[in-house]
């Protein structure tokens, strides 16, 4: 199912950039999101945001599978 994606600007104190799904409860906190685009599923979304960041991790809420790839 396609879905927008989402990643925090700012990175987490480990230097990790948070992907989201425009469904994410923790998206309306998340420190000033940047729209990846609309993808398939979180891996597309993964996927493009590390065209721009080198570390990147899924949400532990909305891409939980993410976080253990």
């Amino acid at each position: 199912m396609v879905s927008t994606y989402f990643i925090d600007k700012d990175p987490l104190c480990n230097g990790m950039h948070v992907i989201h799904s425009a469904s994410c409860k923790s998206l309306c906190g998340s420190n000033a999101p940047q729209e990846l685009g609309e993808h398939d599923d979180w891996k597309e979304a993964l996927k493009e945001a590390e065209k721009t960041h080198e570390q990147v991790v899924g949400c532990f809420w909305c891409c939980p599978e993410a976080i253990r790839r």
